[in-house]
């Protein structure tokens, strides 16, 4: 008995070395869980974390056609602008976001910007490029008849108080977009939001039926952090704010755009309660733990092309640095011109 037992041990001690053996040659630390993968470090972006997501990501590839789309990610589309598209900017302060805005639309071929800038008190703004002043500046404050002078096609808005300007070049305005010959793209900032609410002419073609009093601490419309665009079914559709042709691939596009190292997004939203009859919201600002803020809103399609943006920018400051940032943003602004031009039909 006692040699079998010596003999069961030895036979032991044997398969354990072996084991043991066996781990080394396989490399293991005997550290991992059953079913467990060292994990690779994540590779570092070479250009500061604004690039997209490989086509190969899995949260962005479409398990098979997408609406007939492509099974990976499409580049941006822009609208084509085939014919000459004039431009009217209107601001109370030149900011960075105005001054983007001029510039983008002034750098295609088609496009001709002319501008005005409220009056203002001698000295510097906050938010202002210093050395940069707004491409065709007018002389004299717009009149009626400068819509035709200077054959303009949209009228932009930003947060510029409409008493500024006479009361007859805002009655042109209204009339020429109820007749679909003038798209209004409004940005209202939180000083001038009221004020273009409450015109007795300007307000009658917005697509905004109530908002919050801007008053009080908080104040309304401002985010401690970064509120996300969030595109809306309308907004992945809308020739103004989907990004490319296929509504799926437009949501995945814009979401992964609130990822990037400088995402696009606000902390500041004109607070809309609700928006006007037949208006429709293109994007929401969401703030994270709390409820979104219609920020993109167009008007009824059958009272004409009117744009609400209720956002401070498309993103941080220094997003604008950023080239391929800035060149999504083009592409998305100009969108705006050509679908306010009466150049882009809707599906």
């Amino acid at each position: 008995m006692r040699t079998w037992i010596a003999l069961l041990v030895v036979l032991a001690a044997i398969a354990a070395a072996l084991v043991f053996g066996l781990g080394l040659l396989d490399g293991g630390s005997g550290d991992e869980e059953p079913g467990d993968t060292p994990a690779e470090p994540a590779a570092e972006s070479p250009g500061g974390g604004d690039e997209e997501p490989g086509d190969g990501d899995p949260t962005l590839r479409t398990p098979g056609a997408d609406e007939g789309g492509p099974d990976t990610m499409p580049p941006l589309e822009a609208a084509p602008i085939r014919s000459p598209l004039g431009v009217l900017l209107l601001v109370g302060v030149p900011q960075r976001f105005n001054m983007f805005l001029a510039q983008q639309w002034g750098g295609h071929p088609e496009i001709s910007v002319h501008s005005w800038a409220a009056p203002l008190p001698e000295g510097p703004r906050e938010g202002v490029p210093s050395g940069e002043v707004l491409p065709g500046a007018l002389s004299a404050p717009p009149r009626a008849a400068t819509l035709d002078d200077e054959n303009i096609d949209v009228v932009v808005l930003h947060d510029m108080d409409p008493a500024e300007l006479d009361r007859e070049f805002w009655l042109e305005v209204a009339d020429r977009v109820a007749e679909g010959r003038l798209g209004l793209l409004v940005i209202p900032g939180l000083q001038s939001g009221p004020k273009m609410l409450g015109h007795d002419v300007l307000s009658t073609v917005l697509p905004v039926a109530k908002a919050t009093p801007i008053e009080g601490q908080p104040v309304p419309g401002t985010f401690q952090g970064m509120a996300s665009y969030v595109p809306t079914d309308a907004g992945v559709r809308h020739p103004a704010s989907r990004l490319v042709s296929w509504p799926s691939w437009s949501r995945r596009i814009w979401n992964a755009r609130a990822l990037l190292e400088t995402p696009w997004g606000t902390n500041v939203c004109y607070p809309v309660e609700e928006v006007a009859p037949g208006a429709s919201v293109l994007l929401d600002a969401k703030p994270q733990g709390r409820e979104p803020l219609p920020a993109l809103i167009v008007g009824d399609p059958a009272n004409g092309r009117v744009l609400w943006f209720g956002g401070w920018d498309l993103g941080g400051r220094h997003a604008y640095g950023r080239p391929a940032v800035a060149s999504d943003w083009q592409t998305l602004v100009r969108n705006w011109a050509a679908w306010l031009g009466g150049q882009v039909d809707e599906d």
